[in-house]
């Protein structure tokens, strides 16, 4: 469930993490403040820029969060068309795909309709999956509102303006494919066996862009048949046929013990977390029972070897100890919160992080007091509070 979370990368491992995350729809924000930062040490938003405006890759907007994708596999693929467009929206997709990539400026020319329409058309087009910008800039910034569309308006001082202005980069029509139903299948299963070396029924229903299991189970088994994929039990409580490619079944074979593991701190949503709702995996609570942890921005999960070791909810105001946890590891995961300031830009954590309740009773009441005070927390009118500035 760790695939690729905190290995050693540089600038170039890009290309890797993002492979192997092909597909994965989330918001902009958690890309950048956590699950690449995760993956790639060091990690600078000018590398995904880079990534993009050289053409390796491209990002897609599913629904309100954004997926990536290697240039290549557009093709193999096919996209989630949404409801019908109006005749200036077909106009700017024409034109598109009768000129290529171009300035926005350049389709306010060539469709003779003004910048501010052009630009709703081609975020129309973008929530539909049909085009994209090569500046990932445009993904971060999202829709723009109607106050600043009104700036975009063709007056004399909007003109002048734009022209000191940086252009918002090229955008072009995605090179979606035609694939057959197998080619399509063939490449699904890629992009899950590449996501977590692994495929189960659980694993492909984290994914509402796959096609059903049973589909990609079939295509998962003439796998086996040539070798490319190995048959069996590899990870307790998934259901079912699993089936692993070669590499990931010796990783597996291979793997050190638990005990030497290290705690990391993963933001809920993760695709790494397979903890919480519409994931495989409940979470087994102090009396015995299992919850779902909420995948949702503000909570977040300490795993030690895949399993949780903490659950931190509302934004760490809330904190469950997990009750097959020793005390060591507790304290390895308490210490890894102040990560959260890092991985999570939010104005409510920019200056401190507050713990309210542990194991559902008042922190300062329990045993949970300790264990934050050893990492850097202090008593306050809340609860136990660590600054960011004490760091």
């Amino acid at each position: 469930s760790e695939r690729g979370v905190s290995t050693p990368g540089i600038p170039d491992r890009m290309a890797e993490v993002l492979g192997r995350l092909q597909g994965v729809a989330l918001p902009i924000d958690l890309w950048e403040q956590s699950v690449l930062p995760a993956r790639v040490p060091g990690y600078s938003p000018r590398w995904l820029d880079d990534w993009v405006a050289g053409g390796s890759g491209v990002w897609v907007f599913r629904g309100e969060n954004v997926a990536f994708y290697h240039r290549g596999i557009v093709s193999q693929l096919s996209p989630d068309l949404g409801s019908s467009q109006e005749e200036s929206t077909r106009l700017v997709a024409e034109t598109l795909h009768r000129s290529g990539a171009a300035f926005l400026s350049d389709l306010a020319i060539e469709t003779g309709l003004a910048p501010s329409d052009v630009r709703k058309r081609l975020w129309e087009l973008a929530r539909c999956g049909l085009v994209s910008c090569d500046r990932v800039e445009v993904a971060r910034r999202g829709e723009p509102t109607d106050d600043s569309a009104k700036a975009l308006r063709p007056t004399l001082r909007a003109m002048r303006r734009q022209v000191t202005q940086r252009p918002e980069g090229r955008w072009q029509l995605l090179k979606w494919g035609r694939p057959t139903p197998e080619e399509r299948a063939i490449a699904e299963c890629s992009l899950l066996l590449e996501r977590y070396g692994l495929a189960a029924r659980e694993l492909a229903s984290m994914d509402d862009n796959l096609l059903p299991w049973r589909v990609l189970y079939e295509v998962l088994s003439r796998l086996e048949l040539s070798g490319e994929v190995r048959r069996g039990y590899f990870v307790e409580g998934l259901s079912g046929a699993q089936f692993a490619l070669p590499e990931a079944f010796e990783l597996l074979i291979d793997a050190p013990s638990t005990i030497s593991a290290t705690v990391i701190l993963v933001h809920s949503m993760d695709p790494a977390n397979l903890y919480g709702a519409g994931a495989p995996f409940d979470v087994a609570l102090l009396d015995g029972g299992t919850r779902s942890l909420l995948r949702r921005p503000g909570n977040w999960v300490a795993l030690k070897a895949g399993r949780p070791i903490l659950l931190v909810e509302a934004q760490g105001k809330k904190i469950t100890a997990l009750p097959s946890a020793s005390r060591e590891d507790i304290t390895a995961a308490v210490k890894t919160l102040p990560g959260i300031f890092e991985r999570q830009k939010d104005l409510t954590l920019r200056h401190k992080l507050t713990v309210e309740e542990w194991n559902g009773t008042p922190v300062t009441a329990g045993p949970g007091r300790e264990l934050l005070e050893a990492a850097g927390f202090v008593r306050d009118y809340n609860g136990m509070t660590l600054y960011a500035a004490w760091r």
